[in-house]
């Protein structure tokens, strides 16, 4: 990751539009930045903010159906008496780190896609503010740095705007 360059534009809801690269910044540290040679375009997308939300959400269900039975056995051991050994409480600890995993893989929101040759990257945008200010934002950041921001057919309703080609 690039030092953060003094230089550098303050960052618009968390990313920076900066000449040489486009950063993901997270509490003052960079989380992760694509430098310019690495990507052809950046759109504004309104989608889920995970890679692949369908195998993620199809791993959080696992590990909470394997984090449930534990805590049905606890609940019955509770109810009859008996021996209840330690590990059905680690194994319980699987249910919230499952649930926790299917409501990130299912959470939606504007991002920027940034394309490019090897891969794609996702830098979500807060769901706090208005998405035609947030886009007008964006541009005036990304405008400023030399940088052009498309809109998605996905985002083109919030904005106001018309979906780039």
């Amino acid at each position: 990751m690039p030092p953060r360059d003094p230089t550098a534009p303050p960052p618009v809801h968390g990313i920076v539009f900066h000449r040489d690269y486009l950063a993901l910044e997270e509490h003052g540290k960079t989380v992760k930045a694509v430098r310019r040679g690495q990507f052809e375009s950046i759109t504004l997308e309104h989608g889920f903010y995970s890679h692949h939300p369908l195998l993620q959400t199809i791993f959080g269900l696992g590990l909470t159906v394997v984090g449930a039975l534990p805590a049905v056995w606890a609940l019955r051991w509770a109810r009859e008496g008996g021996t209840l050994d330690v590990w059905y409480f680690v194994v319980v600890l699987l249910l919230p780190l499952g649930l926790w995993v299917v409501r990130d893989a299912t959470r939606r929101g504007l991002q920027l896609v940034v394309r490019g040759t090897p891969e794609s990257h996702k830098l979500p945008l807060p769901r706090t503010a208005e998405p035609p200010a947030l886009y007008r934002q964006v541009q005036a950041a990304a405008g400023a740095a030399g940088y052009e921001v498309g809109i998605g057919p996905s985002a083109a309703d919030l904005v106001g705007d018309e979906p780039a080609d």
